[in-house]
């Protein structure tokens, strides 16, 4: 008996350790054809790609223009703050944020965010796709379609605005959807009076 718990006990041990191995194992990839994980710096060489895919896909000042126009956008709705927005400080702001994102840090940031999508290979893929000429087309037309696809969802939105609360209201006010009648609903029928049955 004490031979078999023993035997047991190893077999238990032996299984957790095996377990344990590999869950270590699989925290790391073996080799540059799986992704990195969170926060890890995947290396030069993945850096590398990421600042030539930057620059295919002219990241600093796509992200740059998108900041300052936000930021524009919202000053311009506080009177205090619309003051400010001219052209000297719009320009001072293109540089900073164009800067910014060219720097060294965000390449670096971008890189380990990106390798915990794509593998090596995987970024070498998109780097040559944004160099092709219909990666080119898209980075040259890709503020302007996203643009016009924020667009289409807020038309889309307004079309479909009814929907939209019908769906809200079931949620913050279910007993209120109940009573109240919808435009191709007719209202309910008040119900007959009946009296009731005399003893």
């Amino acid at each position: 008996m004490k031979k078999i718990i023993i035997a047991v006990s190893l077999l238990g041990w032996l299984v957790v350790a095996n377990a344990a191995e590999e869950k270590k194992a699989a925290s790391k990839p073996a080799d540059d054809t799986k992704p990195y994980f969170i926060g890890e710096d995947p290396g030069p060489l993945y850096t590398q790609l990421v600042t030539q895919w930057a620059d295919a896909t002219n990241f600093a000042k796509n992200a740059s223009d998108a900041a300052v126009l936000k930021l524009k956008a919202d000053m311009e709705k506080d009177p205090k703050l619309s003051k400010l927005v001219t052209p000297a400080f719009t320009a001072d702001l293109e540089q900073f944020f164009y800067e910014l994102f060219a720097s060294r840090e965000t390449t670096t940031e971008l890189a380990k965010l990106y390798s915990q999508y794509f593998t090596l290979d995987e970024m070498n893929e998109l780097v040559k796709f944004y160099k092709s000429p219909i990666g080119v087309k898209l980075v040259k037309h890709n503020m302007e379609l996203t643009t016009k696809s924020q667009q289409i969802g807020a038309n889309l939105f307004k079309r479909h605005e009814n929907e939209y609360l019908k769906v809200l209201a079931k949620y913050l006010a279910p007993e209120a959807l109940k009573k109240a009648p919808t435009k191709s609903e007719p209202a309910p029928a008040a119900p007959a009076k009946t009296e009731a049955p005399k003893p």
